[in-house]
């Protein structure tokens, strides 16, 4: 018997629907089913501090939660309370939750990190200023192209 050269196109392709519909079924749904009770077991025991024997230590009650099970944004709640803190410093001299210096270093740290994926170098900075050394990769990375007559001027 002569198999076609389409007729082996055709066995490859329903082979490899069958070995990834399988990979699903066997390994990755059971995987991720196993993450979503662990998530829950998680959100379950959040607020609490517990010792290697299980005992609890400290229980915190909070209204703020984390919701693991949101991919996108799981603090998302917390992300608001955070911003509405922010304007009421501005607007009602509220005091700050987070300072300046705290934020400004989490977002270098983000920034950087950018950096040096897009880079795909190891990026060297300044102790004292958390600047990059090298030049070349900072003024390719650090600025931001501005459309014609959108460029501020300080």
């Amino acid at each position: 018997m002569k198999v076609s050269k389409k007729d082996r196109w055709l066995l490859a392709a329903f082979l490899g629907i069958l070995v990834f519909a399988c990979s699903y079924l066997f390994v990755f749904q059971p995987a991720m089913e196993k993450a979503d009770a662990l998530e829950v077991e998680n959100m379950q025991l959040q607020g609490r501090i517990m010792d290697l024997k299980n005992k609890i230590i400290k229980e915190v009650n909070s209204k703020n939660t984390v919701n693991p099970l949101n991919r996108m944004n799981p603090g998302e709640q917390l992300d608001a309370i955070h911003i509405q803190n922010f304007f009421n410093g501005i607007t009602k001299g509220e005091k700050l939750n987070s300072d300046i210096v705290s934020g400004h270093k989490s977002t270098l740290l983000v920034q950087l990190g950018n950096i040096a994926q897009r880079s795909a170098s190891r990026l060297e900075t300044s102790l004292e200023n958390g600047h990059i050394q090298d030049r070349q990769i900072a003024y390719k990375y650090w600025g931001r192209t501005y459309e014609k007559g959108w460029k501020m001027e300080l």
